[in-house]
């Protein structure tokens, strides 16, 4: 899998637990409605 960044824009918009979820180690996003979803741990 090829590493892939995402930058940071009034597009994509964090969620109130994207803190704690990049603590859990996240390691892929997924991008619906225009906020980051956690796909891969």
């Amino acid at each position: 899998m090829p590493d892939v960044s995402l930058t940071p824009s009034i597009r994509v918009r964090r969620t109130p637990f994207s803190r704690r979820v990049e603590q859990a180690g996240v390691k892929a996003y997924s991008v619906y409605n225009h906020m980051l979803l956690p796909q891969v741990f």
